[in-house]
């Protein structure tokens, strides 16, 4: 039997949470921004992450422990489609502060660092690379994933049959937003 510990943090404070250095970077507005673009895109960017780490190193990144997936721009590790290509911008935007800088998923290759003049981040010279060590913590956050579309569509039918007192407009209001969940992935 198997008595070792379980690691267990709790991923949804990690998810819909900032710590102190993210508070001071991203306000809150834009944290929740995130949080709905997660739920729409999050699966998909941490298929990809998968992906670049079936790949180690590269011809100016070695990984001899093959500690680290492929590196790539941001913008790379989106996969691309009609809906991420609209909010592709936004996307890197997640990536950095909450896959890098919150997460600590992916981590960037020595050598080139982010811009910060104060009024924007550019990160287009770095590229950044998935940590093999936490390939297993990517479960636990799809299912926040998860449940975060199921809660948010809940929460609208529930408005939605608050506001109606009609049990069909609530059902029709559950399957176009999960329609429209499904339907980003284009």
């Amino acid at each position: 039997m198997d008595r070792s510990p379980l690691i267990a943090p709790n991923y949804f404070k990690v998810v819909f949470f900032r710590d102190r250095q993210q508070t001071a970077h991203v306000p809150l507005r834009k944290w929740v921004w995130y949080g709905c673009l997660e739920v729409f895109f999050g699966e998909e960017l941490l298929e990809s992450l998968v992906t670049t780490a079936s790949l180690s190193g590269s011809p100016d990144a070695e990984d001899p422990k093959g500690e680290f997936g492929w590196p790539l721009q941001l913008g790379l590790h989106i996969p691309a489609g009609i809906f991420s290509n609209l909010f592709r911008r936004h996307l890197v935007e997640l990536l950095y502060y909450k896959f890098y800088c919150q997460y600590q998923l992916i981590q960037p290759t020595p050598g080139v660092y982010a811009e910060d003049s104060g009024a924007h981040l550019d990160v287009t010279r770095v590229r950044f690379r998935l940590r093999k060590s936490l390939l297993y913590q990517l479960i636990a956050f799809r299912r926040v994933y998860i449940a975060e579309a199921l809660v948010l569509n809940v929460a609208i039918d529930a408005v939605v049959f608050a506001a109606s007192q009609c049990l069909t407009t609530a059902l029709v209001a559950a399957a176009v937003v999960e329609g429209m969940r499904r339907l980003m992935k284009l």
